[in-house]
């Protein structure tokens, strides 16, 4: 059965995703011959958080849902990540309104929101904003379906703007019995809302592989976008020309220019994208130590074949932040053929840093010398690295200073 689930897990978790959440769905849209009480159809989007925690234990063990557990808790990265996840898609949602004004020239009725039917309290609007983003990032599962269980598999196999259009396909399909029977989105166009969905999963891969993989950002990501859906009186997928959904436009236009500006592969310049490697392991504090003790030693006593023997065979070797990455094991086994060519004497210590999940981050400090000029010199460095399942590296970065000693 285990094995089973392994080879299918992509297949079996949506599966599940679906069956939850369309008996939810299909039952309040009036298709299905029964209803399902309130207090569980509040429970929907739970569906895809009780799905994805199951199978990745059932799936990977224990330690590998740990991992994935505390990516909601994945907090500290860049300032401007926080900045798109909070203001990038109710920016846009309010310029939709600006523009369809300024092309239709039809008066802009900021009176009665949806917010006003949902909730019919005399209250002002922006006393409901907070509460109403809390009960979105509490109620609303769907990204740890998405962005942290299906998008990772599918970034495995394809890069990063495939998996995104492949996600946007799917949770289009997923949306479909909102439109049908008297689901709430029986006079939108799906054409449209797929378009919409389809550039939408662009910007959210984005924003998840920009993060190393932050479920946290792109839970608000998904709840800023909701909450602003409520509060400004933007008609969205509306029947009815490229006018109505001006939205929709918008989408695809920042949809097009990350892609430019990021490049297919990894919609990222500075990070690969979130892949899950079957069986990965959590790099324990003795296994860093040994694999940095064996590139020390084959460092100083000039073995390229046995530094590159540490790598995966598909390796990114990033020997500083703004290079283009050596790209597999022949490349790097290449790049310290070519060290052990022109350097000799060198000694080497590290000290860890941090270990966690599948990353260690170390300091490492050397020296060497030069053959040609004689002249010796320190490197100061500071290492991160990322670990497969074999425990092999296959992502290295390193930062570092030298100087003439």
């Amino acid at each position: 059965m285990k094995n089973f689930l392994n080879r299918h897990s992509l297949v079996v978790g949506l599966a599940l995703m679906f069956l939850y959440t369309w008996t939810i769905d299909l039952s309040n849209s009036g298709v299905l011959p029964f209803k399902v009480p309130f207090a569980v159809a509040l429970t929907l989007g739970w569906g895809f958080i009780f799905v994805s925690v199951f199978m990745t234990w059932a799936t990977l063990g224990k330690d590998a849902m740990s991992a994935f557990l505390k990516r909601l808790l994945l907090w500290r990265v860049n300032w401007k990540w926080w900045i798109v996840a909070l203001l990038l898609l109710p920016a846009l949602e309010y310029a939709s309104v600006l523009l369809t004004f300024w092309l239709t020239r039809a008066p802009v009725d900021f009176s009665h929101p949806m917010i006003r039917d949902v909730v019919p309290l005399d209250t002002p609007l922006l006393a409901l904003v907070l509460p109403w983003l809390i009960f979105e990032i509490l109620t609303n599962g769907e990204e740890w379906g998405w962005r942290g269980y299906v998008l990772p598999r599918l970034q495995s196999k394809y890069n990063a703007l495939t998996a995104s259009l492949i996600v946007g396909v799917i949770w289009s399909v997923w949306h479909l019995p909102k439109f049908l029977g008297t689901g709430l989105s029986g006079e939108r166009s799906f054409a449209w809302f797929t378009v919409a969905h389809l550039a939408l999963a662009v910007l959210y891969t984005w924003l998840y592989n920009n993060s190393r993989g932050s479920l946290l950002l792109v839970i608000l990501f998904h709840a800023t976008q909701n909450t602003a859906g409520m509060f400004l009186p933007g008609g969205f997928a509306v029947r009815g020309g490229i006018v109505d959904n001006m939205l929709i436009v918008l989408y695809v236009v920042a949809a097009v220019v990350v892609v430019i500006v990021s490049g297919a592969e990894n919609l990222s310049r500075t990070e690969n994208r979130q892949m899950l490697r079957s069986g990965m392991i959590a790099s324990t504090h003795e296994h860093f130590t040994a694999w940095l003790t064996e590139y020390g030693r084959a460092s100083a006593e000039n073995d390229p074949q046995a530094s590159a023997n540490l790598f995966a065979r598909d390796a990114r070797y990033y020997e500083s932040p703004f290079d283009e990455p050596i790209v597999g094991r022949d490349a790097i086994y290449e790049y310290w053929k070519k060290g052990a060519q022109t350097l000799k004497d060198k000694e080497s210590s590290f000290e860890i840093l941090s270990v966690q999940d599948n990353r260690g981050i170390a300091r490492w400090q050397s020296s060497f010398t030069v053959i040609e000029s004689g002249k010796r010199f320190a490197l100061d460095c500071l290492f991160v690295t990322e670990f497969d399942k074999e425990g092999l590296c296959h992502t290295f970065r390193e930062w570092w200073h030298i100087r003439e000693v």
